[in-house]
């Protein structure tokens, strides 16, 4: 048996969560780098302290979604409990996009409940759905293939070059709804560098063939 020791001060959802996934490093490798493991640990257990953690009203997340901060003290953890596989090619990476998807997911279906209720024209809320559609299309792709990271990258200007056009079709009274989606979008701004890279990465795959 393994014991896990190391703290995470951002858990999302962490004090609800019946089951955590955490990445931890088992040393480093012939090249320096750490070598991670993905492993799974139950709540409750022993050794795992969840404490709440309250995010500074600045930090441009979704205050209403739960976080904790998360102290491992000599958990004890079996062979079965490690995940096959590196930690970071094998479930990192490919979580970044379907994060990114999903948020991309829930962003897009609530413009389209938006264009019902406040009857936006029928060519916006088409191309909302247009959206939607190409979404969920590469919700269930080989996240780990470039193509996925260009179409994403493509997706992202079609929701802000929507976001344009809705604006002027907000009523006076809802302009706040607004601005709590604009500032939601800051969710995915915060991993414009990553992307970047990821995107960068994906364009080389097809320019060296």
């Amino acid at each position: 048996k393994w014991q896990l020791i190391g703290e995470k001060t951002f858990v999302t959802g962490g004090e609800k969560a019946d089951i955590l996934l955490v990445a931890a490093t088992v040393g480093k490798g012939e090249d320096g780098r750490n070598q991670l493991q993905m492993v799974l640990v139950k709540q409750p257990t022993q050794g795992l302290i969840m404490s709440p953690f309250k995010l500074p009203i600045d930090l441009p997340m979704m205050q209403e979604i739960g976080h904790g901060r998360a102290l491992l003290d000599k958990v004890i953890v079996g062979e079965s409990d490690i995940l096959p596989g590196d930690a970071y090619t094998t479930y990192i990476k490919p979580f970044r996009t379907a994060e990114d998807l999903h948020i991309l997911a829930a962003f897009a279906g609530d413009l389209f409940r938006n264009g019902i209720r406040y009857q936006w024209p029928s060519e916006i809320k088409a191309q909302i759905l247009n959206l939607v559609a190409a979404i969920r299309m590469l919700i269930i792709s080989d996240f780990t293939h470039p193509s996925v990271h260009i179409a994403l990258s493509g997706l992202e200007q079609q929701f802000a070059h929507l976001m344009d056009l809705i604006e002027p079709h907000w009523p006076t009274n809802e302009k706040s709804q607004q601005q709590n989606l604009q500032a939601q979008q800051q969710v995915l701004q915060g991993a414009i560098p990553a992307r970047i890279k990821r995107l960068d990465a994906a364009w080389r795959y097809y320019s060296s063939r």
